[in-house]
């Protein structure tokens, strides 16, 4: 009986202390994750998928991978396909970043590839991390 006792008390403990935590990226700035994910893209595809954002903040997405020289692009669009915002860069490093703000509180749509820039077929995968992030805006 005991055993059980002190079983309870620690699963008890333990769930008081184990909650959601949100990542900040720099508190004194007030960056926080949203989303955060691995890739493996095939050049000359698109990946895209919709998210969620509140106007009144500012977001960043950002690419990064361990194979330099590649053209990659990352374009924001609204639910109607409106273009936000877009960033291509050609012989890009190894990291790409688009820094944006939403005219209104909504679904968007972020649509992200790369071109390999050299002359070869190749369509192997390259890996990226893709990174969404957001804070609110800073007066100015």
């Amino acid at each position: 009986m005991m055993r059980y006792l002190v079983v309870l008390i620690v699963s008890a403990a333990f769930a008081v202390c184990s909650h959601a935590q949100v990542v900040e990226i720099n508190p004194s700035v007030q960056w926080t994750y949203v989303r955060s994910q691995k890739l493996d893209l095939q050049s000359d595809n698109v990946y895209q998928y919709e998210f969620p954002a509140e106007q009144g903040n500012n977001y960043i997405f950002s690419l990064l991978t361990e194979n330099a020289g590649l053209s990659t692009w990352v374009k924001i669009y609204d639910i109607q396909m409106k273009p936000i915002a877009k960033i291509e860069k050609t012989n890009a490093p190894q990291s790409t970043a688009l820094e944006f703000n939403v005219p209104a509180t909504g679904t968007y749509i972020v649509a992200l590839g790369y071109a390999n820039n050299t002359n070869s077929s190749d369509k192997n995968n390259v890996n990226f991390d893709f990174t969404l992030i957001k804070r609110p805006k800073v007066a100015k």
